[in-house]
């Protein structure tokens, strides 16, 4: 399916995380198992505290033993550019993203949820692109802001 059908689950439904599993691409299940495998993440509670995120980013860093994460090139527009060539060039930044399948969270989105600033909105979706990690729905949502 597509990347955007992950999201689209009716309200109440959850899926377990063995279907999540099934549905999981190879990459996703090696990407799953290298979190499981990485022992600077056991006993963490999520989702994480900005700096201790952080922290925690810093020292996946600095491992040369894993993969790099694809980046793309946050994309530009000029003053003339159409606001189709605008948004095809801003879902195809989003859908770059690797959907997180860990079943936790990499950023902190609680308190956007609770009336905080669309200052924070921003703050999380800059974060999101410096860091490039796995993201879910509630992300993507503050990349398209």
């Amino acid at each position: 399916g597509e990347r955007g059908s992950r999201c689209e689950a009716p309200r109440g439904v959850a899926v377990e995380r063995g279907a999540a599993e099934e549905m999981a691409s190879p990459e996703e299940r090696n990407m799953r198992q290298l979190l499981e495998s990485f022992p600077d993440l056991e006993g963490l509670k999520f989702p994480l505290e900005e700096e201790q995120l952080a922290r925690i980013v810093e020292q996946i860093k600095l491992r040369d033993d894993l993969p790099r994460p694809p980046r793309m090139e946050t994309p530009h527009f000029g003053a003339n550019t159409p606001p189709q060539a605008r948004h095809k060039g801003i879902q195809t930044f989003i859908e770059s993203f690797q959907y997180n399948f860990t079943g936790e969270n990499f950023f902190n989105v609680k308190g956007v949820r609770q009336n905080q600033s669309l200052f924070r909105v921003i703050e999380v979706a800059k974060r999101v692109i410096k860091d490039a990690l796995p993201i879910k729905c509630v992300e993507a949502v503050y990349l398209g802001i």
